[in-house]
């Protein structure tokens, strides 16, 4: 479980201990759902340096199991993560970028995402991919419901 606390602005969070308190950040959320089942599916977006190292954030995907509670998925620094055209079990395989030129992709394996390779990406491969943001994802899932 993630557990946010308001910052002394009120305007960001932190991670509720005294260390973190001096170094605010922001959270995304973005409502998804990978899998097209309708059911809901959340990343979370945050962080900076403090908490996340080089990569400047952390991504957290909360998936419900199959009694509909919502379980936490990755949670480690990251960037926004991307879906791939490849999947497994009807859930897109996740391209987690950050610093470097190579990176993991996690695959659903019916509980969890769990890594399933690294994926050396440079400009010409990384454009071979066709991957998509899961903030596009997000945003076309969200006017699909107006």
């Amino acid at each position: 479980m993630t557990e946010f606390w308001l910052s002394k602005d009120g305007k960001q969070f932190t991670l509720g201990d005294k260390e973190s308190a001096e170094f605010p950040f922001d959270v995304s959320v973005f409502p998804t759902d990978l899998n097209k089942d309708g059911k809901e599916e959340l990343f979370l977006i945050f962080g900076n340096t403090f908490t996340s190292g080089n990569t400047g954030s952390n991504a957290v995907a909360y998936i419900r199991d199959k009694t509909g509670k919502y379980i936490a998925n990755l949670g480690f620094p990251a960037a926004t993560p991307e879906a791939l055209t490849t999947s497994n079990l009807g859930y897109p395989d996740l391209l987690i970028t950050g610093p470097g030129f190579e990176f993991p992709v996690w695959r659903w394996n019916g509980k969890e995402y769990a890594f399933y390779r690294k994926q050396k990406v440079d400009e010409v491969s990384y454009a071979k991919l066709k991957s998509v943001s899961i903030d596009t994802i997000s945003k076309k899932y969200m006017a699909a419901l107006k």
